[in-house]
């Protein structure tokens, strides 16, 4: 019976994986980040795998994923990448407006 349930959950496992990947676009996104980033985002991904368990184990994995591919979505626009890519003007040290609602 234990091996019945172990390969049900690994289905179940692999099925929401699966939907996972699709959500994300089928990691096609991963393209668009140079080798620096996909090493850096490995570590993200293993530090995640190491320190979770479980669902939290699938949550934070799914927040990594999800900075990631904001990230390569950004380089992939070449205006967004050049203007995240320009110096901040100095700050005054006056206090920010509140937006108009």
């Amino acid at each position: 019976m234990g091996t019945k349930h172990a390969r049900k959950g690994a289905a179940a496992f692999r099925s929401q994986t699966e939907e996972f990947i699709e959500s994300m676009d089928g990691l096609r996104w991963l393209a668009h980040l140079d080798e620096d980033d996909i090493d850096a985002m490995l570590n993200e991904v293993g530090e995640a795998l190491a320190a979770h368990t479980g669902a939290e184990c699938r949550a934070q994995l799914a927040y990594v994923l999800w900075d990631w591919k904001a990230t390569a979505e950004a380089q992939a626009d070449p205006e967004l990448r050049r203007r995240l890519s320009e110096p901040i003007a100095a700050v005054s040290g006056e206090p920010v407006p509140i937006p108009a609602a």
